[in-house]
């Protein structure tokens, strides 16, 4: 076996290997002899098969078992000789041809880079300090009581707070859709419900506010036509010279030339009565939020409350200690967008390439520190979270094949892995506690500051292992393999993900895709 490394980035690289045709040959004639021997065909006693008629008949699948099997070994022994920690494949491409007793191929990969995991000294990490006050609780139990509120059909009239079901039709509305933003003619012609006095996410022409101040005092079953001129919130910093003509009226302007004309049926009228807290309440209970009174009540929301804000001051430490090591460490990850996301919104193939960046340099984090500090999984612990996750799975109706899988239990086991890591890391750090409030909690202030945080000591460089001369060398080496396998150009980024889609889809190396997600090497 002949093997050759090539660098192409920073932690690309590409192995060329080729596979001696008289080792694949002698491999060959020893299982076509071996299955002459025990092979029962028609007009021959067992053992007196001729080889000819074996390598006749079964000779190309006997050659692709022994070649996939090559694959396998060849690429284990060149990632030992070459001293490489392989995090994944990126691309399989097989240069011989599969009928043909010859095996040569080169395979993209991207190695696992080294990280800075022993300066803990400059992250900087706070804990959220919650002070709980009555008003606190009022809110709770407000929100308590909503939940233990029921839903009660009536037929009118209706007021604000109720919650209605109505069609619209359109009668001939002119609406001017600028940005394109929405198919006025959907918003129309469809059915709603919605809670009077209370605007969900309204469109900028205000149809559904227009609509709901209507309701009032309607009953069920009743139909009416709304006849109003469209409205839009007053933008003075705005161009003057708009198509459209406005008439300023406020702090709105009227949008001359729209108008809205539907017709709307109340088909549903509902409201929420709310349940008296007296004794007959309390008794109702569930078993787990049974108290006797208002006092107990108020005293377990404040309990509760209390387990809520302390998990989530304990993930948000767990997210900045994650989030400014992964700042520490900028390496430069090559990724490049799947085949079949070319019709995707560009904002989204970003950041689906940049969730994908940290979640592998979060890999690399964990699983260094967890070498240089000795921090192990073992094999009983992925079992028993296995078995929970088995219980929960089953209890809730879905898929627990999926957990037999090699790709799931690694999820496990690294879930876990990340878990003792992180407790490892904040035992020695020293934590800075901030005073805040239970309101700055809940409108995610509190999770966004912390979350935003950076390390001291930046900005942060990652230093290539390799030099530009080294990669352009690699390239160019690697160019040469590009062209044998399909007379392509030189090598790119956009190239490279349009070779790989080529050869999941069926090229040359489509008989070898299962070793896209084949990953070994040293660690």
């Amino acid at each position: 076996m002949q093997s050759t490394l090539s660098s192409t980035g920073p932690i690309k690289r590409t192995l060329h290997v080729l596979v001696e045709p008289e080792d694949l040959k002698q491999e060959f004639d020893k299982q076509i002899k071996e299955l002459a021997n025990k092979a029962h065909l028609p007009g021959f006693r067992k053992g007196n098969v001729p080889t000819g008629l074996i390598r006749e008949r079964y000779g190309k699948d006997i050659l692709l078992e022994i070649k996939s099997k090559s694959v396998e070994e060849s690429l284990n022994k060149a990632i030992e000789i070459h001293n490489i920690r392989l995090d994944h494949i990126a691309g399989f491409f097989q240069l011989s041809e599969r009928d043909q007793p010859a095996l040569e191929y080169f395979i993209n990969l991207i190695v696992e880079p080294d990280v800075v995991v022993d300066k803990l000294d400059q992250l900087s990490v706070v804990r959220p300090v919650y002070e709980i006050t009555e008003r606190d609780i009022d809110k709770e139990l407000e929100s308590f009581i909503k939940r233990k509120s029921k839903f009660v059909e009536i037929d009118g009239p209706i007021e604000i707070g109720h919650y209605v079901y109505y069609q619209v039709v359109d009668l001939g509305s002119r609406i001017i859709d600028e940005d394109k933003d929405h198919d006025y003619k959907e918003i129309l012609n469809d059915i709603y419900s919605a809670q009077v006095g209370y605007q969900w996410e309204e469109d900028s022409k205000n149809i559904q506010k227009i609509i709901l101040e209507e309701m009032l005092g309607r009953s069920l079953d009743e139909k009416f036509v709304v006849n109003r001129d469209l409205v839009a919130s007053v933008d003075h910093d705005e161009d003057s010279d708009s198509a459209t003509e406005k008439v300023y009226t406020g702090s709105k302007e009227r949008l001359s030339n729209e108008r809205l004309h539907v017709e709307v049926l109340v088909e549903g009228i509902q409201k929420v009565v709310r349940p008296d807290l007296d004794e007959e309440f309390f008794s109702n209970l569930p078993e787990d939020e049974k108290v006797e009174n208002l006092d107990e009540l108020r005293s377990n929301l404040r309990f509760r409350l209390r387990e809520r804000l302390d998990s989530s001051g304990d993930q948000l430490i767990r997210n900045q200690v994650m989030n400014q090591l992964v700042l520490m460490n900028p390496v430069d990850v090559p990724l490049v967008p799947e085949p079949g996301d070319e019709d995707e919104d560009e904002d989204e193939i970003e950041s689906a390439l940049e969730a994908e960046r940290v979640r592998l340099i979060e890999k690399w984090i964990i699983g260094k520190y967890a070498r240089e500090n000795n921090i192990e999984v073992h094999s009983q612990e992925v079992n028993a979270s296995l078995e929970v996750s088995y219980r929960i799975r089953k209890f809730l109706g879905q898929n627990t094949d999926v957990m037999h899988t090699s790709d799931f239990q690694k999820q496990v086991y690294m879930g876990l892995l990340t878990d003792r890591v992180l407790d490892d890391i904040i035992e020695k750090l020293e934590i800075e506690e901030k005073p805040t409030t239970v309101s700055d909690y809940y409108d995610f202030k509190v999770a966004n500051e912390l979350n935003a945080r950076e390390p001291t000591g930046g900005p942060f460089h990652w230093t290539s292992p390799v030099s530009e001369l080294e990669i352009r060398k690699g390239i160019k080496e690697v160019d040469a393999l590009w062209y044998r396998y399909d007379g392509s150009g030189p090598l790119s980024e956009e190239k490279e993900g349009e070779k790989s889609s080529k050869d999941e889809t069926g090229g040359k190396g489509g008989m070898f895709k299962r070793l896209l997600s084949f990953v070994g090497g040293k660690k």
